[in-house]
């Protein structure tokens, strides 16, 4: 099983940055990354990933569309049934907070009153 990683954002950049950033992890096989730019194709590659295993989802919470709440959902309906692991960090590019060591809960452990 392949494990994959997929980074929702409409920013045209954030691909190729990642792809940099990772380039020896991708060489390597050691995971996959799908990349979205809008919330409705973030949905088509969750429903895509078949026996891949969805760890992470990295999403842009400023994507202009009101589907992105839906990709959450569909992240966490994929967990109930195929068992991943997946977390979900959600990204806000104008805020200061130092995310860089902070890991994300697992999907369906987010109170989601929190705002």
């Amino acid at each position: 099983m392949n494990t994959l990683i997929l980074v929702a954002d409409d920013e045209p950049d954030v691909e190729v940055l990642f792809r940099q950033q990772f380039r020896r992890d991708l060489r390597a096989g050691r995971f996959a990354m799908e990349f979205a730019q809008s919330a409705p194709m973030a949905l088509q590659r969750i429903a895509d990933a078949g026996d891949q295993s969805l760890i992470l989802i990295l999403s842009d919470i400023n994507m202009p569309t009101a589907a992105q709440a839906n990709v959450y959902t569909a992240a966490a309906n994929r967990k109930r049934m195929t068992g991943d692991a997946a977390r979900l960090l959600v990204s806000d590019q104008t805020a200061n907070a130092d995310v860089s060591h902070q890991t994300a809960p697992p999907l369906g452990s987010v109170n989601s009153s929190d705002g």
